[in-house]
C-alpha cells in the first residue's frame, strides 16, 4: 500500500515518512529526555536458551532484555515496541503505533495495542521469578478506551504486578499517549510452575 493510498481524503490521516519505516530500520521513538532516539540498530532478536532460563532469576532477565545483554524477542521487531525500565513487579514500554498498522477504518487495530499492554502485563510477572522458574499467560481481558492513531506519537505502557501467590500471578496494564491520557488498560493472570532442564536428545 503507498503513501498516497494510506492518506485516501476520507481518513484524513495524516503519515509521515517514519511511518512507513521498519521498526529495526527507522522508527524513532522519543527517549524519556525527550530527545529523538531510533532502536538500536545493533540490537540482536532472538530467544535465549533454556540454559539461561534455568540460571537467571527473572528480575536478571528482564534487566537483561532491556539492557541489550538478552536479546529481544522477535515480536519486538515487528511491533516496533521497547522495554524502557525495569524494576521488580513493574515494567514500562514505549513504542510508536505506526501506519502499518492501521485497520481498514483508520485506526491503529487493537491487536497492537493487546500486544503492547501483554508484553508489560507478562514482563512485570517474569521480574518476580525465581531461577528455575517459568510463566505463561492464562488469561487477558483488554479495555479500550480512546482510538490510537498513528498521530500520537510514542505511546507509553506500563505494567504492574497486583498479586503475586505461589502459583498464580495476577497484573495490570495502562497504554497512555504522550499527553497521560489513557487509551486502554488490561488485567491478566499468569500461571508460574517449575521449569525442567530439557531430556538428554530432546
Amino acid at each position: 500500500m503507498s503513501k498516497e493510498q494510506l492518506q485516501h481524503e476520507p481518513c484524513r490521516i495524516e503519515l509521515t515518512e517514519r511511518d512507513l519505516h521498519n521498526s529495526r530500520s527507522g522508527v524513532f521513538l522519543q527517549d524519556e529526555g525527550g530527545g529523538e532516539a531510533s532502536l538500536k540498530e545493533s540490537r540482536q532478536i532472538g530467544v535465549v536458551s533454556r540454559d539461561v532460563l534455568l540460571a537467571e532469576d527473572g528480575m536478571s532477565f528482564v534487566t537483561g532484555m532491556q539492557n541489550g545483554r538478552h536479546p529481544s524477542a522477535p515480536y519486538s521487531d515487528t511491533t516496533g515496541i521497547e522495554l524502557v525500565e525495569v524494576e521488580e513487579g513493574r515494567v514500562v514500554f514505549i513504542g510508536r503505533p505506526g501506519a502499518r498498522y492501521l485497520n481498514p477504518v483508520g485506526t491503529i487495530h487493537g491487536g497492537w495495542a493487546a500486544t503492547i499492554l501483554d508484553a508489560a502485563m507478562a514482563y512485570c510477572v517474569h521480574s518476580t521469578l525465581k531461577a528455575g522458574e517459568n510463566y505463561t499467560t492464562l488469561e487477558m481481558k483488554i479495555n479500550y478506551i480512546r482510538p490510537v492513531l498513528p498521530s500520537l506519537g510514542r505511546v507509553r505502557c506500563e505494567g504492574k504486578v497486583i498479586h503475586r501467590g505461589s502459583r498464580t500471578a495476577t497484573s495490570e496494564g495502562r497504554l497512555f499517549d504522550e499527553r497521560g491520557k489513557l487509551l486502554a488498560h488490561g488485567s491478566e493472570t499468569c500461571m508460574i510452575f517449575p521449569l525442567s532442564p530439557c531430556e538428554k536428545g530432546s
